[in-house]
């Protein structure tokens, strides 16, 4: 099945080479038909726009990518203690900041911020499990102290945990 995938989208990506080679003729065809200065540069400004708009969707498509990875990321890692800004930015070799103005311009949370939203969402159904100690679940979801734990779920789900396991 991986060779069937990997076969759909190298097919892909030699349509969308073919598709764009036959877009370049037809611009530079377009430059070889002009006949005068002000009917080259209409061309060439239009050429030109269609680039641009080409290359902003690309930027988009791979951003759009990269802000998935690491949701993906922090899915699969969140129990990690060691889970930071900075252990994210080394696993996608950029900077710190660099990704932390990145995934806020692009989600509108810090990063710092969704770890901790996805490690308390993960914390909410342990609690509710009734199966672990607030001890436990403060380990289970990367976190090593539970003091901080606590201060980090209340102001989440504005409830203690120890109170959610009294509840049910």
């Amino acid at each position: 099945q991986w060779c069937q995938e990997g076969d759909a989208s190298l097919q892909k990506r030699q349509e969308m080479f073919y598709k764009r080679l036959a877009e370049m003729e037809k611009q530079m065809e377009a430059l070889l038909n002009c006949t005068t200065i002000e009917e080259l540069k209409d061309t060439l400004r239009s050429n030109l726009e269609k680039l641009s708009e080409g290359l902003e969707q690309q930027t988009h498509t791979r951003t759009a990518r990269l802000i998935q990875q690491i949701y993906d990321y922090i899915d699969q890692n969140y129990q990690c203690y060691d889970l930071s800004v900075n252990s994210i930015s080394a696993a996608f070799q950029m900077s710190p900041a660099s990704i932390s103005k990145l995934f806020k311009r692009e989600t509108n949370t810090g990063l710092l911020d969704h770890i901790n939203h996805v490690r308390v969402q993960h914390a909410k159904e342990l609690l509710l499990s009734q199966t672990y100690s607030v001890s436990q679940v403060t380990e289970l979801v990367g976190y090593t102290n539970v003091s901080s734990f606590i201060r980090i779920y209340k102001k989440y789900e504005g409830i203690s945990p120890g109170m959610v396991k009294q509840q049910n």
